[in-house]
């Protein structure tokens, strides 16, 4: 198999990309916020928005807004619901409401249906297009994950990151799929992202041995086309080149002396979301 990239590449494109957000304190032409810092409604607002942008960014390759792509989720799971629930179940008034699925059903996403138990209502069902993007959304998650889980296979005493990175991108790879480089996972210590760099792909053997006590984090980005990003103007966000689907999954670990210890499942110890 082959890498397009060398480690020592690898590892200066994640550093110089890795940047931190800038601090408005040491700004003095940011606005100062004063009181406002301090209220708890105004932090998580701006947590809200935060996370909103993202989501925006994440569904933006499939020319969806997010509820959109809210309402395709609503009806996978739950075919043949009038409007009026899966508007009310989404907060979304009923003019905006039919004027968003007449834009999803000229994509040919979604379709009315009259209701057999009350002629003057309409059940909503995917159309076969509809659940073929939903498909790839969901296919993109489920080969992150378990490119994930195939990485901590091989976090053991005497193998190498080469092993983890291999692992993941030889599997990434059998599905079509392309690995991130520009991004790898980090040592954790006195510093957020302290060594090593653990790179998502790579060649068996290759680079640091593996030793009890050692704690990182692996955390692959997988593309569904190409695996080229960039980083936007805020210099945080980063996004796909050729604007496909991305997804991204991690874990903090660290290696034992017979395996390894997943520090970051949940309280239910679940690997991943159901």
């Amino acid at each position: 198999m082959t890498v397009s990239k060398t480690a020592s590449d690898a590892v200066r494109s994640s550093r110089a990309l890795r940047r931190e957000p800038v601090d408005p304190a040491g700004d003095d032409s940011m606005l100062q916020l004063g009181e406002l810092s301090g209220l708890l409604g105004y932090s998580l607002k701006r947590a809200q928005l935060k996370v909103f942008e993202d989501f925006l960014r994440c569904v933006a390759p499939l020319q969806l807004t997010p509820a959109q792509f809210s309402v395709l989720l609503l009806l996978d799971k739950n075919p043949g619901r009038n409007q009026t629930e899966i508007a009310n179940t989404l907060g979304i008034l009923r003019p905006n409401f039919v004027a968003m699925l007449d834009a999803l059903e000229s994509r040919d996403l979604c379709a009315r249906m009259r209701s057999t138990n009350d002629r003057r209502s309409h059940i909503l069902v995917l159309t076969d297009k509809g659940r073929a993007v939903l498909a790839r959304a969901k296919k993109l998650v489920d080969v992150t994950y378990e490119s994930l889980r195939l990485g901590l296979e091989q976090v053991k005493p005497g193998n190498t990151f080469g092993d983890v990175g291999f692992a993941i991108q030889k599997y990434v790879e059998a599905q079509r799929m392309s690995v991130v480089r520009d991004f790898c996972g980090h040592g954790i210590g006195r510093v957020f992202h302290d060594t090593p760099n653990v790179l998502h792909y790579g060649r068996r053997g290759e680079g640091a041995v593996l030793k009890p006590g050692m704690i990182f984090t692996v955390e692959p980005m997988v593309n569904l086309g190409k695996p080229q990003v960039k980083v936007l103007s805020d210099g945080w966000t980063a996004v796909t080149r050729d604007k496909s689907l991305s997804a991204q999954c991690e874990h903090s670990v660290g290696v034992t002396e017979d395996g390894v210890e997943i520090f970051t499942l949940s309280p239910a110890g679940l690997f991943r979301p159901n």
